[in-house]
């Protein structure tokens, strides 16, 4: 008798989790790309409930010319773009964009220990 008690308990116990979990498995997420290395740009698609991926539009970067690295701060919806090489006179930087309206919040320039900007930025 104590088995089937218990059987029903975990059952009802997985029933539950079960439906506190489809729902958030059900939302879509968003996918950032660098598609192409020598230009100013990402992609940005959806990534659906069921797998499959829809484009979005392809966004123009302002400060960063030949994008190699990104990173997401789910908090703040910002991406990080680093930038590999630099056009002669523009410092290379990380440049801030708005995950939400997609604009530039400007950007980042590292300086090295000696206060020289760091050339390359992807490693």
């Amino acid at each position: 008798m104590r088995y089937r008690s218990l059987k029903k308990f975990f059952s009802l116990w997985a029933l539950l989790l079960i439906a506190l979990v489809i729902p958030a498995a059900g939302s879509a997420k968003s996918l950032y790309m660098l598609a192409n290395h020598h230009i100013n740009q990402f992609d940005a698609w959806n990534i659906n409930p069921d797998g499959t991926v829809t484009y979005q539009a392809t966004y123009n970067l302002s400060f960063v010319n030949e994008p190699s690295g990104m990173g997401v701060d789910a908090d703040s919806a910002t991406l990080f773009i680093t930038d590999e090489f630099n056009v002669p006179g523009n410092d290379p930087a990380i440049e801030l964009v708005n995950a939400v309206s997609m604009k530039s919040l400007g950007k980042v320039v590292v300086l090295d220990a000696s206060g020289k900007p760091v050339r390359n930025l992807a490693g």
